[in-house]
């Protein structure tokens, strides 16, 4: 199941690169592309959740649940400000 879901997302995660490209409007391939990310990505918390509790045993479970997610949310806070300061200089420019 992880792995089809990684596949998935990561394809879908491509289509969407390439759907938003600059100077192109395809809003009905972005809705796709953003709703089989969301199919492929659902699916995918809970079954990593579950890998993470068995990697981690002699942890309690809510303890590990907790901590991926916590370091899920740094990742992902760190990786927003990332690319906003990468995009920054394409949108002052016009």
């Amino acid at each position: 199941m992880l792995k089809v879901g990684l596949v998935g997302a990561s394809s879908m995660m491509l289509g969407i690169f390439v759907c938003l490209r600059p100077g192109e409007f395809w809003i009905w391939a972005d809705g796709v592309a953003f709703s089989l990310l969301g199919v492929f990505m659902v699916p995918i918390l809970p079954t990593a959740l579950g890998a993470g509790v068995e990697c981690t045993y002699p942890i309690p479970e809510e303890f590990s649940s907790g901590f991926l997610m916590t370091i899920g949310q740094v990742f992902g806070i760190a990786f927003t400000f990332a690319c906003t300061g990468g995009l920054s200089p394409f949108s002052a420019g016009g």
